[in-house]
């Protein structure tokens, strides 16, 4: 490839319409035009109280804001409170620096949360690594940006117990297990149940090469557990192992799942926290639905549809 050419796509990327042009033509005109016109709807509506953020309280929602999926994170919100009341205590973690413009709609409509932004969670995750030797933690946290999940959620969190949910789940009905957390800490690690076992290596390697059973579909896009409940230097010692070091999307699950099920605590939420392959599945029969993967563009279609045929614009 020429460095014209080189030079060329390079300057494309980094023109706004250009990256329209190639979002459109990724996941088809259809979609992208719902997300053009129906997402910022979700902006109409009033600012959404949570409980102020404070330290050392029983329970904290956590959340990741990427730069392109800040609305859908207001939606996945403003639908938990809708079915909530009133959210708990809210830290948003915010990853690859989102534009300003977004963090500010964020701060507006979440006024209370406590926002965690890219360079604080380095530098939580550095100091915390350092002053425990966890080396290889250090050095994936920079090759692999999906980990600060792992490691800020711990390390900021200050709460006894946390519930974390991805950007790509809309909520329906009242989660009613999110509702019995108390002040004491979770003695399991609630995952949504998958739809199959989607690690860096499969459940038959686990248990030959680590000797660890996952037993448990886990998806660690929703979960709920104690903040003590991972422990970051087993997470350092698993990271050794060729199989699971493996640099993709699903490291964080793969550590989530092997350190809960080498505790033996890992359980599932009811599969009305549903992550699901299935077409046209009615939201009323579910507490929510996790938007994954290639069912992302029925976020759009079915579940924010719904949400406002059942007034989450009236909020």
């Amino acid at each position: 490839m020429s460095l014209f050419v080189q030079d060329l796509r390079f300057w494309l990327r980094r023109q706004a319409a250009w990256r329209d042009v190639y979002k459109a033509v990724r996941i088809g005109p259809s979609e992208f035009l719902r997300q053009q016109f129906l997402w910022p709807r979700i902006l109409r509506t009033r600012p959404t109280r949570s409980k102020p953020w404070v330290p050392g309280g029983s329970v904290e929602v956590h959340t990741m804001c990427y730069e392109a999926d800040w609305l859908p994170l207001t939606w996945m919100l403003k639908s938990l409170a809708r079915v909530m009341g009133e959210l708990p205590m809210l830290v948003i973690h915010l990853q690859r620096k989102p534009k300003p413009s977004a963090v500010a709609a964020l701060r507006h409509h979440f006024p209370d949360a406590r926002f965690v932004p890219p360079d604080e969670a380095t530098r939580l995750a550095s100091e915390y690594f350092a002053k425990h030797r966890l080396t290889r933690c250090q050095d994936w946290i920079w090759r692999e940006p999906i980990l600060h999940k792992l490691a800020t959620l711990q390390i900021a969190c200050s709460s006894t117990n946390l519930i974390w949910i991805d950007s790509d789940v809309l909520f329906f009905n009242r989660p009613e297990e999110f509702l019995r957390v108390g002040a004491e800490p979770l003695d399991r690690i609630y995952f949504q149940e998958d739809c199959g076992f989607s690690f860096t290596l499969s459940p038959e390697e686990a248990r030959r090469e680590l000797g660890i059973s996952i037993t448990k579909r886990i998806n660690a896009g929703l979960l709920m557990r104690s903040r003590e409940s991972i422990r970051l230097e087993k997470v350092e010692e698993l990271l050794a192992h060729p199989l699971v070091g493996t640099q993709n999307g699903l490291i964080d699950q793969t550590l989530q799942a092997l350190c809960a099920s080498a505790d033996g605590t890992a359980d599932n939420l009811p599969r009305s926290y549903a992550i699901t392959r299935e077409p046209r599945v009615d939201p009323s029969t579910l507490v929510c639905r996790h938007y994954a993967g290639p069912t992302r563009a029925w976020m759009s279609s079915e579940g924010m549809r719904w949400l406002v045929r059942n007034g989450i614009l009236d909020i």
